[in-house]
């Protein structure tokens, strides 16, 4: 449970109710995202993870290998949140640190999906978008952004952009929506 509120009373109800964790925002999203790893790497995994265990990623291409997905983020801690989520889910996970590096390994590898930070050192998320969108038609990107600005949000999607998500982001609709792109690649709309 995350909250705004930091009442221990709160936190003792959601505890016995069945939450996994009570985490106050104010301890900041580094603190938040380490703990979301933890529980992602713990034995006796959640729903998300049994879900994805029961349901390997689809190829995008139709073959037996895993649908590729690069995730671009420069936050460390939400980078490894990301990872665990898609490589537990069956994919076949590629990541970068920046934009310049984002940029890279999508023309090396053109894997099937694209999770793009907005905000990234040495070349940002925007403009990686522009490059990949054109050089690399189809591909699904989908940007995310600690900014939930609607107008931000709409000018990715302008320049190529199918999908964009706030951070923090809920993984099992980043998971549905890069399941949905893929199928969609594959014209089964």
């Amino acid at each position: 449970m995350l909250t705004g509120y930091d009442s221990p009373e709160e936190g003792e109800i959601y505890m016995k109710n069945g939450a996994a964790a009570f985490l106050s925002k104010s301890d900041g999203l580094s603190h938040v995202l380490g703990v979301v790893a933890e529980m992602l790497g713990r034995a006796g995994k959640g729903p998300a993870q049994q879900r994805a265990a029961a349901a390997p990623a689809p190829a995008a291409d139709g073959k037996d290998s895993a649908a590729s997905i690069l995730i671009a983020e420069d936050d460390e801690a939400m980078l490894e949140v990301l990872e665990r989520c898609f490589k537990s889910a069956g994919y076949t996970v590629l990541t970068a640190a920046d934009g310049i590096a984002a940029e890279r390994v999508a023309l090396e590898k053109r894997p099937d999906i694209i999770l793009l930070d907005i905000f990234m050192p040495g070349k940002n998320g925007v403009e990686v978008l522009e490059t990949l969108s054109r050089e690399l038609p189809g591909t699904g990107i989908m940007m995310l952004s600690g900014n939930d600005d609607e107008e931000i949000a709409r000018s990715c999607t302008t320049k190529g952009a199918c999908d964009y998500f706030p951070k923090p982001p809920n993984l099992d609709m980043i998971e549905l929506a890069v399941k949905a792109r893929l199928l969609q690649q594959r014209g089964h709309t």
